[in-house]
């Protein structure tokens, strides 16, 4: 288990990439990430194939129903509630745009918090580097 010094250097490193976080959240809501979609229908590419998996990719493909980050999102929470002892089901929506305020939020203790908050700016951060990098999501 991890100490409460190796947790606030993970924090740190979590506010950090704040920023970067805020701009994904920022075009997500926008939908101004391109995507092969939108290059394709500038005839920038020839192949609008998702880079992880075989269907059309699109901003909503990409990021809530992709099966590759739905499998990514389902294994890591799973790991959070196994390791913390929880039961939180998140829909990809809630994760990607930290809508999880609600009811079974503040039942959560502050470190829980924390550390939920952390591992949802950990998996943006993966995921987008997955897609810059086309490499699915381990």
């Amino acid at each position: 288990m991890l100490s409460e010094k190796e947790w606030s250097g993970l924090i740190d490193y979590c506010f950090v990439h704040y920023r970067q976080c805020r701009n994904l959240s920022f075009k997500l809501l926008h939908r101004i990430i391109p995507s092969k979609k939108e290059l394709k229908k500038y005839n920038l590419i020839n192949d609008d194939t998702c880079s992880l998996c075989p269907n059309s990719d699109s901003v909503e493909h990409t990021f809530i129903h992709c099966i590759e980050l739905t499998n990514f999102l389902t294994k890591t929470m799973r790991w959070f509630n196994d390791f913390h002892n929880t039961k939180l089901q998140l829909s990809n929506i809630q994760i990607l745009f930290n809508s999880f305020e609600g009811s079974f939020f503040s039942q959560l203790s502050n470190p829980h918090k924390s550390r939920l908050r952390l591992l949802i700016s950990l998996q943006e951060k993966y995921l987008c580097t997955c897609k810059k990098l086309t490499k699915k999501p381990d």
